[in-house]
């Protein structure tokens, strides 16, 4: 087990570096929006997995590409096609629409393929699973010209090599390429009696596809607050996590793509009304958060 210690305040603002004054609202903490990483049980994440610190100014010197102005600047989703399918997933027009306002003003559209991946598979715990770096290496090969990253998204459940019973997803951050799997979001994954909630099942794959996407933006996962970029090593830890990012996450997210932190806020507070039934929390939250950056 890792002895993981949480940042305190002062690390926090040391992770997110100086700010312009016409922007000090709009990174600043304030009450009751971000959450610091707090007590941790041994399951967790961040106690199984040596998780490095990526402050601002790190991300600042990494390899990231900046979207903003160059010829790859689309985010292409896939539904990937198996002969192992579920016939419950979520609507992936809506998924676009979430992500086109969470990565505003980023284009985001589906990928018209009809190829069948041939991957390696396996039985794991009554379940069918496919292996990650084949579907990856797949994605490489049909990548589209203008793509800034190209995820596949599958009904299957994953794995990424033999010693892992299973994995959400994952992303090559150079070969701008990644997958997640909605599986293990379905309540009948656990339990083949037990009912779908379609709105729960929408909910947890905007919040997982927006996670991976972040993958492809170099942004590693954070330790700093209870943020979207969090890890997570089982359901109920995905479930806790937040669907915004945090300042430190913000700040790396507008250095590649350059958006205004206010109209990115108001795109996706249009996306939660428009799906209040689903997102009211997330509604509540940017309400709230646009109020305070802007007073």
């Amino acid at each position: 087990m890792i002895n993981f210690t949480p940042p305190n305040r002062t690390k926090r603002r040391k992770a997110l570096g100086s700010v312009p004054t016409t922007k000090q609202k709009i990174y600043e903490e304030g009450d009751n929006f971000f959450h610091p990483i707090t007590a941790l049980d041994e399951s967790s994440w961040l106690t199984n997995h040596k998780t490095g610190e990526q402050s601002v100014e790190l991300y600042s010197r990494c390899n990231f590409n900046p979207i903003q102005k160059q010829k790859r600047n689309k985010i292409y989703l896939w539904m990937i096609q198996s002969r192992v399918q579920n016939t419950n997933a979520p609507d992936l027009n809506i998924i676009v629409e979430y992500l086109t306002a969470f990565y505003y003003p980023t284009t985001v559209k589906t990928l018209e393929c009809d190829k069948e991946l041939k991957v390696t598979s396996r039985m794991h715990q009554g379940h069918r699973q496919l292996l990650v770096p084949d579907i990856l290496d797949a994605l490489q090969k049909i990548i589209p010209q203008d793509a800034y990253c190209l995820i596949g998204v599958t009904m299957v459940d994953l794995y990424p090599r033999d010693e892992w019973n299973f994995v959400f997803g994952t992303a090559r951050l150079k070969d701008r390429v990644g997958v997640f799997s909605f599986a293990r979001y379905q309540a009948s994954f656990y339990d083949e009696h037990e009912k779908e909630d379609p709105n729960m099942l929408l909910y947890r794959s905007c919040r997982v596809c927006s996670h991976e996407i972040g993958h492809t933006f170099s942004i590693t996962h954070c330790v700093y607050y209870n943020c979207l970029m969090n890890g997570s090593n089982s359901l109920e830890e995905s479930d806790q996590r937040c669907c915004q990012l945090c300042p430190v996450c913000l700040k790396k997210l507008q250095m590649c793509i350059g958006f205004d932190e206010i109209e990115r806020y108001e795109h996706l507070l249009e996306f939660y009304s428009k799906y209040e039934n689903i997102f009211a929390k997330e509604k509540a939250w940017v309400q709230r958060r646009l109020a305070f950056v802007k007073q």
